[in-house]
């Protein structure tokens, strides 16, 4: 269940961010990654939870200079 919900979350962000919905594709994402993170740990997949790990950072440093300007 956890990476099917992690995908549609990812795939809500996806059509969110096609359409300019901000913060919430950034939400939605977020919490898309972070799934597909810990399915990644938990299959012991480096591959999966490295690149979802690099997109969370990605995430978290858009919003936060977003924010600040």
């Amino acid at each position: 269940w956890l990476k099917w919900a992690s995908t549609a979350f990812l795939i809500v962000g996806s059509v969110l961010a096609s359409i300019n919905v901000y913060p919430l594709n950034i939400l939605f994402s977020f919490v898309g990654n972070v799934g597909w993170m810990w399915a990644g740990l938990r299959m012991k997949e480096p591959s999966l939870w490295v690149v979802s790990l690099f997109l969370l950072i990605v995430y978290i440093v858009g919003f936060v200079i977003h924010r600040s300007i």
